[in-house]
């Protein structure tokens, strides 16, 4: 699994809080806008309650504009998570990994209608 703090969940938080340095009206309702996900499934994507699908996280990486590190260490751990939350729904004793989410939600394009 990559780093923790590279997760895409991290990584995530740190570039909103990059961008809230710049500007302190900055919302979490804009960071949403901007990554095209409506704002509520943001904010449960930041607090663990949502598992973003890998497809979401290449289209925030590159919206993000991370370096290759980041993007990989961005999409590799949205596909762990999913990983560990397929092999759990199927036998929990299959995965080690921890349940972070109990949602089958995933981040999605469509929701917004964009």
């Amino acid at each position: 699994m990559p780093d923790l703090e590279a997760s895409y969940r991290s990584i995530l938080a740190r570039e909103f809080k990059a961008k809230q340095a710049k500007n302190k009206r900055f919302s979490l309702r804009a960071f949403a806008n901007l990554l095209k996900c409506d704002p509520t499934q943001m904010s449960k994507i930041l607090s663990g309650k949502l598992i973003l699908s890998v497809d979401m996280a290449g289209a925030f990486a590159k919206t993000l504009k991370l370096s290759e590190e980041d993007r990989k260490n961005f999409i590799l751990s949205a596909a762990e998570e999913q990983k560990c939350r397929a092999l759990s729904l199927v036998d929990r004793s299959l995965t080690d990994c921890g349940s972070e989410s109990d949602s089958e939600e995933s981040c999605s394009k469509s929701k917004k209608g964009k």
